[in-house]
């Protein structure tokens, strides 16, 4: 049985979530520096969403960058953007440094 992966997001010590990367139902880039990810509803029926910034003009290259972690990491715990300890997922591109740059806004709906 394959390992629950999740995913870690903080722009503050007070605004922190983590997310099953099984719960994503989609990606969306709201501009050429920001992604949002939305999460389908878990068990207490709580879904959210997550807006971040990443390298400008990369949206695609960015969602590869996590899918691939996602898939291959070891890891259970993947960092996507935590402002508290300047911590960024971050992947290359053609020798271009792809990453999330700041974590703007956290949502629970």
């Amino acid at each position: 049985m394959a390992q629950e992966k999740y995913l870690i997001f903080a722009n503050s010590t007070s605004d922190t979530m983590m997310f099953p990367a099984s719960s994503i139902a989609f990606l969306e880039n709201t501009d050429a520096d920001t992604m949002q990810i939305h999460f389908h509803p878990g068990t207490d029926n709580t879904a959210g969403s997550v807006i971040f910034e990443i390298t400008s003009g990369y949206g695609v290259d960015f969602a590869k960058i996590l899918f691939r972690n996602i898939r291959n990491s070891r890891e259970s715990f993947i960092v996507v953007a935590d402002d508290v300890n300047s911590d960024y997922l971050k992947g290359s591109v053609g020798g271009t440094t792809v990453e999330a740059t700041a974590c703007t806004t956290i949502a629970l709906l």
